[in-house]
């Protein structure tokens, strides 16, 4: 038998796929994936939700949690096709030394841009930054994703192989 009421771990589950398909959740469009549910209800646990994912953006705010354990140059790469103005802004929120190594593999006039622009940076809106920062979040999973895809294969059983003989 089913239960009674909405969960807010269904109304929590929808709306973060509305949020990856780059949809803002509403209260409406969550009652119609359920099929029932009373908007009040739905809508409190929207507000937690928000609550909840303000808090977890608040935490990755200074970036060391998204980029961790990823190398400055899959960073680099993946930062390439971005305007300069947001690679600064991305790169102001890191340690110096990581931001210095994913500048590194590019060319001085691109360098020169991006740390310009760190310098002049104006505040941003934490509206403006959250935003972002959930691409962002988005984005880095899915390089997570393809990292952990090219992990092992036949090139590196022959590199683990060759070190076994030389050992």
């Amino acid at each position: 038998m089913k239960e009674k009421g909405i969960k807010k771990s269904e109304v929590f589950r929808l709306a973060d796929e509305s949020n990856r398909s780059g949809k803002d959740p509403s209260a409406r469009a969550i009652r119609a994936r359920l099929g029932s549910g009373s908007l009040s209800t739905i809508s409190k646990y929207l507000k937690l939700w928000e609550a909840e994912k303000a808090a977890r953006l608040e935490k990755d705010l200074d970036g060391k949690n998204i980029f961790h354990g990823i190398p400055g140059k899959i960073i680099a790469d993946f930062l390439s096709n971005e305007h300069p103005q947001v690679i600064a802004l991305v790169l102001s929120h890191l340690e110096p030394k990581f931001a210095a190594e994913i500048l590194e593999g590019h060319p001085d006039d691109f360098k020169k841009n991006v740390l310009t622009r760190m310098e002049t940076l104006a505040p941003v809106e934490n509206r403006v930054a959250r935003k972002i920062l959930e691409i962002l979040i988005l984005e880095v999973s899915a390089l997570r994703n393809n990292c952990a895809l090219k992990r092992g294969g036949k090139k590196f059983v022959s590199q683990v192989r060759k070190e076994m003989e030389q050992a």
